[in-house]
């Protein structure tokens, strides 16, 4: 064979064999797992959260139960996205976050990651009860430093006060806010937080208003919401850990509000907005704590 001839052999060796690559990519695109971005590097800046994303689709029912059985035998996902939450935060990778919406996205879904993780730790278990580290541990880092959930929500909730942030927490049990099958991102998180605020209010085991005979109104709320209450109001019953979170923020304290009727008032029914502004409508009364786990078991092939 003369060079020219070995030549014409190799390039379209070299052609046939990129149609053939080119093809296989299609091919493995086509067939991705839905919500999975083939590279997970080429959205950290803006961070990104399609892993838990993926993590959401797959394992989350239309009720907001999810399926703990699967997702402890195949946590890779998760485990991904915890680390690329402990590899930037706003804090310490603010170009990252180039809105405070986005800002707050982060920590919203780095809460209910952690507090997805930290279950799945005690797994099986049916109660939140039965994980008595979920409050208090700070084995999880974000942006290289450690926070345990009640810190984390403190961030959440002070880092976007016009918005109804508290409705987007959870711990998974009956007696919090069941997550939403998407991740919530800064573009798409006043929506997301108003849909959610809305589903909470329409729940009676969350939240309650009852008019009594002289027009006073009391307000029940589940013991979740009430885990919530040293980052919502002021000005006393703050811890010392909440103070620390809050401090950092540009959210003075005098100018949050005191109490549950005072925060549900404009996001509660139109017919209660005055009735909720008397002074004997200031009493809260707590639900009965529901803490069975909502839990999914889905069909798999």
């Amino acid at each position: 064979m003369n060079a020219r001839h070995f030549l014409t052999n190799k390039v379209s060796r070299g052609v046939m064999t990129g149609i053939a690559l080119l093809a296989l990519g299609f091919l493995v695109i086509e067939n991705a797992p839905a919500g999975r971005v083939l590279n997970d590097a080429l959205v950290t800046h803006p961070f990104g959260h399609h892993i838990w994303q993926e993590v959401l689709m797959q394992n989350v029912g239309p009720d907001g139960a999810v399926d703990l059985a699967h997702l402890r035998a195949y946590p890779r996902r998760l485990n991904e996205y915890l680390g690329q939450l402990e590899s930037a935060s706003p804090e310490n990778d603010p170009k990252a976050f180039p809105t405070r919406e986005d800002q707050t996205a982060y920590w919203i879904n780095a809460q209910n990651a952690i507090a997805l993780r930290l279950i799945l730790n005690r797994y099986p278990v049916s109660t939140i009860t039965d994980v008595n580290e979920l409050e208090t541990s700070k084995h999880y880092k974000l942006g290289g430093k450690r926070y345990n959930l009640p810190q984390i929500r403190a961030k959440a909730i002070a880092s976007s006060p016009g918005l109804p942030i508290l409705f987007t927490l959870t711990d998974y049990s009956m007696s919090a806010p069941p997550i939403a099958a998407r991740a919530y991102e800064g573009k798409a998180l006043k929506g997301l937080s108003l849909q959610a605020r809305k589903n909470t209010l329409a729940s009676p085991s969350l939240i309650q208003f009852q008019r009594l005979p002289n027009g006073c109104v009391v307000t029940r709320i589940s013991p979740f919401f009430r885990s919530l209450e040293a980052a919502l109001f002021t000005p006393s019953i703050a811890n010392e850990e909440d103070q620390d979170a809050l401090s950092e923020t540009k959210t003075p304290r005098e100018d949050r509000p005191m109490s549950w009727p005072e925060l549900l008032r404009s996001w509660a029914p139109p017919s209660l907005y005055a009735d909720l502004g008397k002074p004997c409508s200031q009493t809260m009364e707590p639900l009965p704590a529901q803490p069975t786990l909502r839990q999914l078991q889905l069909l798999r092939s």
